[in-house]
């Protein structure tokens, strides 16, 4: 094998490697975000009652709800684009008009449903 070679493939190796630590690092990154996001979120917010009105899926993993949230202040009807949640449990859920408990920041931009 000559040098040339050698060195085309430590690139290679080189860069696949630079990928794959690069996607680990994203991923392990996004988690601890959204994990503190989820803890502060517990710290400031206040606790509500909400009720699905409609959803629809928007992904494998993401789903638009419209949620009746009753806020301290008063009832708000506000959409969000939640992941992780199954389609049966939605589909119960809205079918029923079942009351959950969610945290829902004071501003109305984020909500954890517990």
């Amino acid at each position: 094998m000559s040098a040339t070679d050698a060195s085309v493939i430590g690139f290679a190796v080189g860069t696949i490697a630079t990928l794959i630590l690069a996607a680990v690092a994203i991923v392990g990154g996004t988690r601890v975000v959204e994990r503190k996001s989820r803890e502060r979120l517990r710290r400031y917010g206040s606790g509500c009652v909400a009720v699905v009105k409609t959803y629809r899926r928007v992904s494998m993993t993401q789903h638009h709800v419209l949620f009746l949230v009753q806020f301290p202040s008063g009832p708000r009807g506000l959409e969000y684009t939640m992941s992780g949640l199954a389609d049966g449990w939605l589909a119960d859920v809205c079918a029923q008009q079942s009351a959950i408990r969610v945290i829902a920041h004071p501003d109305a931009k984020t909500i954890l449903i517990e």
